[in-house]
């Protein structure tokens, strides 16, 4: 017992160090990044704090890290605070992954290996030291991940404290509110049992009227969120036109609405499945032709590589780890929805922001046969 321990602490300390030397190599090469995405939350602190309100609606969902900027410009105190925050948040979700990772497979030399394949994804952990929204949002979306599956009843004070985490996110970045629909369906799967498809088949009308109001709020909410600008300039990548001359297209009423993209699918379906193939390809494919061979080499192979291994998994997956499968796929299948009616990321932010759920489904190809922790009722 005592070896057990022992070992247990070894493969801790080995990750907590890897973690620190990390972010301290990020720190002393890039400093604390205020520039390029990062000016614009600092410049709508500045206007929030000046006016009282925000320039355009849709930064209401980039609350926290806004909120948290016009806090240390208002008492003058730097923006260390907010890394210092963001690397306390990143190191919590560190622990709780690899929690996660020896929940699902029992084993905690595989929790190891995967918790080391987490963090090698370093341009995942970079944003501990980019003032963006990122960092937060990823540490968040773990944290919540972990509380989910601890969630043994559904008991009320259960419920609001993950609704409370579910809007926290939403206001950290817009894509938040993807994890309502998720938690929906792993709570049916995970406390329902075999009532789980009628309950979610009658549920799934109201809460998909609810969630369809919300994100038409989310999509009509100004600023930087124009959905026709892509298919006009015909980006795949956001802001890189690949057509010199925009095509004319003329949408009655709101076209940034989800009747806006409704009509644009099906009126210009030709367009439409064009750029919705090429934004597919380079979400999962994250080939950047402007980035090094080595970058491009390394993130592909490492998300391959975890791509094949959840290939392997499905049987486990979806005998074993129900619940734990329609949360991951549901918050997958949004991103995939989203990026293929809008456009992919020019840094790759997107699908880094899914690596965790990718890894906690690949680690199902280990699970040890007796470990029921979270397996489905």
């Amino acid at each position: 017992m005592k070896y057990i321990k022992r070992n247990i602490s070894t493969k801790v300390w080995v990750l907590a160090t890897i973690w620190m030397l990390s972010q301290l190599l990020f720190f002393f090469k890039f400093g604390i990044f205020t520039t390029l995405e990062a000016n614009t939350y600092i410049s709508v602190a500045k206007e929030l704090m000046a006016t009282g309100h925000y320039p355009s609606g849709n930064f209401l969902f980039y609350s926290v890290q806004i909120l948290l900027d016009a806090f240390s410009i208002k008492h003058s105190i730097g923006f260390g605070y907010i890394v210092a925050l963001q690397l306390l948040l990143n190191g919590l979700s560190v622990i709780f992954f690899y929690k996660l990772i020896h929940e699902i497979t029992g084993k905690s030399k595989v929790a190891f290996a995967f918790t080391l394949l987490f963090l090698s994804m370093f341009y995942y952990h970079l944003y501990n030291v980019y003032l963006y929204t990122e960092s937060i949002y990823f540490s968040l979306t773990i944290l919540f991940t972990y509380l989910l599956f601890s969630v043994k009843s559904l008991s009320y004070k259960n419920i609001v404290l993950l609704i409370f985490f579910m809007v926290l996110l939403s206001l950290t970045r817009p894509t938040g509110i993807f994890f309502f629909p998720a938690a929906f369906l792993y709570f049916m799967f995970k406390f329902f049992g075999r009532k789980a498809w009628l309950i979610t088949g009658i549920s799934i009308i109201v809460c998909a009227m609810a969630f369809y109001f919300l994100l038409n709020y989310v999509i009509g909410s100004g600023g930087a969120l124009n959905f026709l600008l892509p298919y006009l300039d015909e980006r795949v990548i956001c802001g890189v036109p690949t057509i010199a001359r925009p095509h004319n297209i003329q949408i009655p009423g709101n076209p940034n609405s989800v009747q806006g993209l409704w009509y644009i699918i099906t009126n210009y379906t030709g367009l439409f499945l064009s750029l919705a193939s090429k934004r597919f390809i380079a979400f999962f494919g994250m080939y950047r032709p402007y980035y090094s061979q080595f970058h491009n080499v390394y993130i592909i192979i490492s998300f391959f590589s975890v791509y094949i291994l959840i290939l392997f998994s499905i049987k486990k997956l979806f005998s074993q780890l129900l619940p734990l499968t329609l949360y991951c796929l549901t918050v997958i299948l949004l991103f995939t929805i989203t990026v293929v009616l809008s456009c992919d990321e020019w840094h790759n932010r997107f699908i880094f922001g899914l690596w965790p759920l990718f890894l906690l489904m690949a680690s199902a190809f280990f699970k040890q046969k007796t470990n029921d922790s979270i397996n489905a009722s």
